[in-house]
C-alpha cells in the first residue's frame, strides 16, 4: 500500500512545522473517504472514529451494488463487527457518519449536483481509497477505476474551497513495470510459514485439506509438484468420494486454488525495490509525539506472530462464521486429513513411478 498526501492549505501546512497532535490537527474537520465499504476502507474509519472523536462530520462514497440500494450497503456498513468497540464504546460517533451517492468509474464521481456542491464547500480532508485490487481486472476496468476514478476525484478536489488534505491510497503494485517505486515491505517467507502454523492451529471446520506451503522459482519443478501433490492427490480423494457416494469436490478445489496462484506469480516472482523515506520520517515525528502508542505507525513493532492467529480467529469467526466452539472439533478433523494427505501423497508417489515406468518400456 502507498500514501499520497498533499496539504493544499497554507495555514495547516504551518500548523506541520509546530507539530500539532494528529487529534487536534483532525479536530473539526470534515472528511471524504472513497471506499469506505472495502477492508482497508472499514479500518481506516473506524481508526478515526476512536482516536480522532473531535472529527465533526465524515461523508462516505457509496454506490448501489448488486440489487443492494446505498442506503442497504451503508447500513450493512454500519453494522459490521469492525465497529463493535466504537458502538460499545463511542455510540454517539456513529451519527457523524452519513453516505453519499456516487461511484468513481463514472463521470463526475456519480454524484447528484447537490452532493457535489456541498461536498466542494464544506470538506477539508479527503480519504482516497475506491479502487479494484484484483490481479487479473481487465485492463480497461482497472483504468477507468483506478487511474480515471483518481483523476476524477483530483477533478472534484480542486474545486473544493476548504480543503487542507488529500490522501491518496495505492497498492504497492500499482506501478509493477517499474523496479524502484516510492513506499512499503517484505516478509513473504515468514509470513507464509506463521500462515500456515495458524492455519494448522485454529482449522476451521470447512476445512478440506491439510496446510501447506513452498516457494519455488522453477516452473517445471512447480509444475511436477503441483501435478503430483495436488491434482493425484485430489484426484484419489474424489474417487474415494464417490465410492461413499458423495459428490466429488477435490479436483475442482484445486483448480481454483491454482488459478489464484497463477493470478498472483508475477508479484512472487519478481522483486522490487520500495523507497520508504516519507513513511519514515513520518514514524520518527510521531515517536516523537505523545501520541505513539495511540498511532503505532512502525511495522518493525508487530508481532507477526500474534498477528497471525488473531487473523486466522478472523477469518474464523467473521468470513467462515464458524464460532470457536467447533476448533476441537475441527482439529480432530485436520488430525485426520494429515493421514490422509500421507496416504495420498505415498500413494500418488507409486503412481507416478507406475506411469514413468510405463513411459520408459
Amino acid at each position: 500500500m502507498g500514501l499520497t498526501n498533499t496539504q493544499t492549505n497554507s495555514e495547516h501546512g504551518e500548523a506541520d512545522s509546530r507539530r500539532i497532535s494528529i487529534d487536534a490537527f483532525f479536530a473539526e474537520t470534515v472528511i471524504f473517504i472513497t471506499g469506505a465499504t472495502g477492508f482497508l476502507g472499514k479500518v481506516l474509519l473506524e481508526k478515526l472514529l476512536r482516536s480522532c472523536p473531535r472529527v465533526a462530520t465524515f461523508f462516505l462514497l457509496i454506490r448501489p451494488k448488486r440489487g443492494q440500494s446505498v442506503e442497504d450497503r451503508f447500513k450493512e456498513l454500519l453494522n459490521n463487527p469492525v465497529f463493535d468497540r466504537i458502538r460499545s464504546e463511542f455510540p454517539d460517533t456513529m451519527n457523524k457518519i452519513f453516505p453519499v451517492k456516487g461511484d468513481v468509474g463514472l463521470p463526475d464521481l456519480g454524484l447528484q449536483p447537490a452532493d457535489r456542491d456541498m461536498l466542494i464547500q464544506r470538506v477539508n480532508i479527503v480519504f482516497h481509497s475506491a479502487a479494484t485490487v484484483r490481479f487479473d481486472e481487465p485492463l480497461k476496468v482497472a483504468v477507468n477505476l483506478n487511474t480515471l476514478g483518481t483523476d476524477r476525484m483530483l477533478d472534484l478536489c480542486r474545486r473544493m474551497t476548504n480543503l487542507i488534505s488529500i490522501i491518496h491510497v495505492s497498492t504497492a503494485y500499482s506501478n509493477a513495470d517499474r523496479r524502484e517505486i516510492e513506499e512499503s515491505i517484505y516478509i513473504w517467507g515468514e509470513f507464509g510459514c506463521l500462515v500456515r502454523k495458524h492455519a494448522i492451529e485454529s482449522p476451521s471446520k470447512y476445512v478440506m485439506w491439510y496446510p501447506g506451503f513452498t516457494f519455488r522459482t522453477n516452473k517445471f519443478i512447480h509444475a511436477i509438484m503441483v501435478a503430483t501433490l495436488h491434482y493425484l492427490p485430489a484426484f484419489v480423494v474424489d474417487l474415494i468420494l464417490r465410492v461413499q457416494g458423495s459428490k466429488p469436490i477435490m479436483l475442482k478445489i484445486t483448480k481454483r486454488f491454482e488459478r489464484a496462484a497463477k493470478t498472483g506469480q508475477f508479484f512472487a516472482m519478481n522483486e522490487w525495490k520500495f523507497h520508504t523515506g516519507n513513511m519514515i520520517e513520518l514514524i520518527k515525528i510521531v515517536n516523537e509525539s505523545k501520541e505513539k502508542d495511540q498511532f503505532d505507525l512502525d511495522i518493525k513493532n508487530m508481532d507477526w506472530d500474534v498477528y497471525l492467529h488473531q487473523y486466522m480467529l478472523g477469518i474464523r469467526k467473521y468470513i467462515l462464521k464458524d464460532n470457536l466452539d467447533t476448533l476441537k472439533h475441527a482439529r480432530n478433523k485436520l488430525s485426520k486429513l494429515y493421514w490422509m494427505q500421507k496416504f495420498t501423497k505415498v500413494l500418488s508417489t507409486f503412481a507416478l513411478l507406475g506411469i514413468i515406468k510405463c513411459v520408459g518400456r
